[in-house]
């Protein structure tokens, strides 16, 4: 899933993409920029939308020179996705982004969606 994240704990957010959801509910991340993290709490994880830079925007995380980030004002809360989201996702991994909604979350961590 495409969310924002807060790149080693700090309070600024950065775009990037969920690429695995660990048995402990944290996630491993891959930033747009190309930095990686794991093991990020879901209270450092949220979904894209709410407002931001936009879908055009480019942020980069500290490590990689950016000064670019997210007003936390934003912020949903940092609440990880939950039943009855609305949601985009890639459909079977494919590279195209659909639009969904959450209708279970599995005990793996992984997610059924109605496109």
């Amino acid at each position: 899933d495409r969310v924002e994240a807060k790149y080693k704990g700090g309070s600024k957010w950065y775009k990037g993409e969920i690429t695995r959801v660990n048995v402990d509910g944290s996630y491993n991340i891959n930033y747009d920029d190309g930095d990686q993290e794991r093991r990020v709490p879901p209270s450092s994880v949220r979904l894209i939308g709410g407002g931001g830079g936009g879908a055009g925007s480019s942020r980069t995380s500290p490590r990689r020179g950016g000064g670019g980030g997210f007003d936390d004002s934003e912020s949903d809360g940092g609440a990880a996705p939950k039943l009855g989201d609305r949601v985009e996702a890639k459909y079977k991994g494919g590279s195209k982004w659909y639009k969904g909604e959450i209708t279970r979350v599995n005990v793996d961590g992984s997610y059924n969606i109605n496109y």
